[in-house]
């Protein structure tokens, strides 16, 4: 009987008797093993070269050096370059970053289409903020307008001649007066009593101050309602017209009657002989 692997194993075996070592360990008959290590002896050079393979591959394992010559550094400078230091881009690398912009030191990529899209944004944003920032300015200017004219108007409307405390108080009594005797009286009657009484009171007691609103009034009538105004002033004119009338008339009757009157007493002295113009003495 044959065993091929008695060639490997007799390579791996220990230093100092392989072979029987080998022979062993596989529990082989005596026989066997003389009978293999006969027809082994035999071929002594395929002998001495699976030897010298098995010492090679148990006592000859290669060792690996490091290349003593070898830096690794040595290219640091140009992998990570130095802070500070700009390392220009290819034109592939351009192409594929895209157009570029730099705005107060900083570089600045974006497409075309978001540019634009945000611009419109921007703009729409801007025109609504100022459109509003406008119409709020102007309200503010309107009403600080408007206030510097009702301040204006009232101190122009004022007499400093005249107190308005404790008048102002004496003419809302008045009013109020108006309205408690109106209290059991028509709608026409609650509305004319405490504005009349009002009226009357406020001529009486600010006098100036009730001429200068009365003209303020008129002003404001002719300007908002010429109209009207000009139907007020012929109405006015017509009033006036019928006054006069009135008192010339009064005045033309009453020389009439006194006439009449002078004319009887002549006669009268003419016919009795009577001195008219006499006193009568008290006898």
């Amino acid at each position: 009987m044959v065993f091929p692997a008695l060639d490997i194993l007799y390579c791996r075996s220990s230093f100092s008797h392989p072979c029987t070592t080998i022979l062993s360990a596989f529990d082989i008959p005596q026989q066997m093993r003389t009978h293999h290590l006969s027809s082994f002896m035999s071929r002594p050079v395929s002998a001495a070269v699976a030897l010298g393979a098995a010492a090679t591959c148990i006592f000859k394992t290669p060792t690996i050096h490091n290349d003593s010559k070898r830096r690794f550094y040595e290219d640091e400078a140009s992998v990570n370059p130095v802070p500070g230091t700009t390392i220009p881009s290819t034109e592939t690398q351009q192409e594929i970053l895209g157009p570029r912009s730099v705005i107060n030191g900083v570089t600045v990529r974006s497409i075309s289409s978001f540019e634009s899209a945000f611009r419109s944004l921007r703009e729409t944003v801007t025109r609504a903020v100022t459109a509003t920032q406008d119409y709020l300015d102007e309200g503010k200017v309107k009403m600080y307008q408007a206030e510097r004219d009702v301040t204006g108007t009232v101190s122009a409307l004022h007499d400093r001649r005249e107190d308005l405390l404790p008048n102002s108080i004496y003419i809302v009594i008045a009013s109020l007066s108006g309205n408690i005797m109106a209290r059991q009286r028509g709608v026409l009657a609650k509305v004319f009593f405490p504005v009349g009484l009002g009226l009357a009171s406020f001529k009486y007691f600010l006098p100036q101050t009730f001429s200068n609103t009365m003209g303020f009034l008129w002003k404001v009538e002719q300007r908002s309602m010429p109209a009207l105004a000009t139907t007020q002033v012929a109405a006015l004119e017509k009033t006036e017209r019928l006054v006069n009338q009135v008192e010339q008339t009064a005045v033309s009757g009453q020389e009439k009657v006194s006439g009449s009157m002078e004319s009887l007493r002549k006669k009268i002295i003419t016919a009795t002989g009577l001195n008219l113009d006499e006193e009568v003495s008290k006898k």
